[in-house]
């Protein structure tokens, strides 16, 4: 059987509540630098061809996806005797950095070298680093058992992950020119290896803070809890399937996230056409991105209190409006003008903040429903589904934006036509905003409600399971 031991009774101290989400903000920086500049890498430093790019990465994000059921059940069933979790955080993390760092060698050999190093450590990546966020989210119902705290870890984790994005934005660019000198390729290697730096020190002091809140198994837990004993459970396929598809609050959940990961990735794929297009301004790309970074850095922030006045369900679901209202806003309200684009989008992604932090707190709230009517705790596999959705997106997104261009005739180095700048603009506004829009109307159907929540943990503490 797995527990918690005696010491997670202990109440988090406010500081331990920031560092215990700092390793997201070092985390954040490192995988951005990844989305915005792996293609560069291998097409111009590299010089691999576009074809190769895209056969390596194509493979890549399907690999993801399709590792993400084993790396749920692995999650859910294994107890590592350093802790179930937290041994994901301080050995597993550090070395999916060190991959992600050795990616960056600019490996000069045969073709048919440079594709089994860059799309085995691609995969190798893929398995070990796939680790990280599910763990650490998945340690939040452990951390306590009360909702308002949960929903505070959840608020301060996504504030702290978007004030990365921040920094990214402020600090990336300047520090890969500095350092390069010239050279792009040294530039981001030093500027990733010193953010891999920053997620290793992060992740082993999140390892640190959340061991005491860890399970563990009952051979080798010293003062374990007797009423949070767990027997250990042998899952079957079905149990992954009702955990999931009859799981109607994780569907419903899902479906949202996905939208909106879709809708930021197709937006923030599409508007480097739309500024240079559209509005004829590449240099606004920077202050664009920061804009909504700040905006989503306020929303993420004030997430936290406004569901707790108005409840989880509520908060997301106005997320999912405001964000779908903002794109769609940018259809009509001063397009082709740096400050219609910015102002439109950014107050959509001021609500975008509201979800990313409330997330997480739903998924727990998922699992221990699920636990309650099963009797087998399944958080680590609900909560890879807050990950899935934007591997999922990112797998669609290029297609999405490549499908659309290349359908009203779009060719690189060209003028572009009056028909590509319209699409350009519906890449940045009705395309993602209308699904966002249909999320927001699914989201008035999830069935997880506070009350309804009260209900369960009340269940569950007359069943010894909290």
């Amino acid at each position: 059987m797995d527990a918690q031991r005696e010491s997670a009774n202990r109440p988090l101290k406010e500081s331990e509540k920031w560092l215990f989400s700092a390793g997201t903000m070092a985390t954040t920086m490192q995988t951005s630098i990844m989305n915005t500049y792996q293609n560069y890498f291998f097409t111009n430093i590299v010089m691999l061809s576009t074809k190769v790019t895209g056969i390596i990465t194509v493979l890549g994000k399907f690999f993801a996806i399709a590792w993400t059921p084993f790396k749920s059940v692995i999650l859910t069933k294994k107890t590592w005797k350093g802790g179930k979790y937290t041994t994901y955080l301080r050995v597993f993390a550090p070395i999916a950095c060190v991959i992600g760092a050795l990616m960056y060698v600019n490996v000069q050999a045969s073709l048919g070298v440079q594709m089994v190093y860059y799309l085995g450590l691609y995969l190798f990546q893929a398995i070990v680093g796939s680790f990280t966020e599910t763990a650490q989210i998945a340690l939040m119902p452990l951390l306590s058992k009360d909702q308002n705290v949960r929903m505070e870890l959840t608020s301060k984790r996504s504030t702290i992950a978007t004030f990365g994005q921040v920094l990214y934005a402020l600090l990336t660019t300047r520090l890969v020119i500095l350092i390069g000198k010239g050279d792009m390729g040294k530039g981001y290697l030093v500027v990733y290896v010193a953010y891999t730096v920053l997620a290793v020190i992060f992740n082993i002091n999140a390892a640190r803070i959340g061991k005491p809140y860890d399970l563990y198994s009952v051979e080798g837990a010293e003062e374990v809890k007797e009423e949070v004993k767990v027997e250990k459970e042998k899952f079957s396929f079905k149990d992954y399937m009702w955990a999931s598809f009859g799981n109607p609050a994780l569907l419903i959940l899902f479906f949202g996230d996905v939208c909106k990961a879709f809708a930021s990735m197709i937006y923030m794929n599409a508007m480097t056409y739309y500024c240079m297009d559209y509005i004829g301004d590449f240099s606004g790309l920077a202050n664009f991105y920061l804009i909504c970074n700040c905006a989503m850095l306020v929303g993420s922030y004030l997430a936290y209190p406004l569901a707790k006045r108005i409840g989880k369900k509520a908060c997301n679901t106005l997320a999912y409006a405001g964000f779908a209202a903002g794109l769609i806003c940018a259809y009509f309200i001063g397009v082709g003008q740096f400050w219609g684009v910015s102002l439109c989008i950014g107050v959509g992604r001021f609500f975008s903040g509201l979800n990313a932090s409330l997330s997480p707190a739903m998924y727990s709230d998922i699992g221990d429903f699920h636990w309650n009517r099963s009797g087998k705790r399944m958080h680590a596999f609900c909560m890879t589904f807050f990950s899935l959705n934007f591997s999922i997106a990112t797998l669609f997104t290029s297609a999405v934006v490549n499908g659309c261009l290349g359908s009203v005739g779009y060719v690189g180095g060209q003028a572009a036509t009056p028909e590509i700048k319209r699409m350009e603009l519906m890449l940045n506004s009705l395309i993602p905003g209308i699904p966002l829009a249909v999320a927001t109307v699914a989201s008035l159907f999830y069935p997880l409600t506070e009350k309804k929540m009260e209900e369960v943990h009340a269940e569950m503490k007359q069943k010894g399971l909290m």
